[in-house]
């Protein structure tokens, strides 16, 4: 039996469908990419339950920023305020924590330390593509109940909160890496 994923559309938001090459999806894809390499992270760092616990976080962060980005009602915002101030607060620990580099780290002292890298850079892009998604300015073709309608993509607002945590979160992968070169041996 074919299925409606099968012909190239996918769920939105309140059983409406879209093309699956749509920007949303772009950017929805872009972030779960991160969430599964922050996974991966997560399991190199295994042994430091510290960094762990605010690594799960910032991956159920990244799951309501999802969901942010795909809901209609744009008025229930799953990532707030206190998720920018924890991941800022972990940049502030960690910076105290870290020695004064006085040089260029380059990528790849560890396998975790490679790992929070890709996880950095691809916070950037993901955040570039939350960015186009927010200044969008084209059409996407919703499908509902057999019939098609048109959401104008200016219509998608990304609130300040996500942008700024995703801002946040690069800079919070920097100073891990230092620590990450600093303080575990061989991860």
């Amino acid at each position: 039996m074919i299925k409606p994923n099968d012909k190239g559309t996918t769920f939105l938001y309140d059983s409406k469908r879209a093309k699956k090459n749509e920007l949303i999806f772009d950017v929805m894809g872009e972030l779960d990419e991160l969430s599964s390499r922050i996974g991966m992270l997560c399991s190199l760092l295994s042994s430091y339950e510290e960094q762990v616990s605010i690594l799960r976080r910032i991956q159920c962060v990244i799951q309501d920023i999802i969901t942010d980005v795909k809901m209609d009602n744009k008025d229930a915002r799953l990532v707030k305020n206190e998720n920018v101030e924890e991941i800022e607060e972990a940049i502030d620990i960690l910076e105290k924590t870290n020695p004064k580099i006085t040089r260029s780290i380059l990528h790849g002292v560890t396998m975790a330390d490679s790992q929070v890298h890709i996880c950095r850079t691809q916070t950037r892009k993901a955040e570039r593509y939350v960015w186009k998604l927010h200044n969008s300015t084209g059409l996407i073709t919703i499908f509902s109940n057999n019939t098609e309608s048109v959401l104008p993509l200016s219509t998608i607002r990304i609130d300040i909160n996500i942008t700024t945590y995703l801002n946040r979160l690069s800079d919070f992968f920097s100073v891990l890496s230092k620590w990450i070169c600093f303080y575990t041996q061989n991860v």
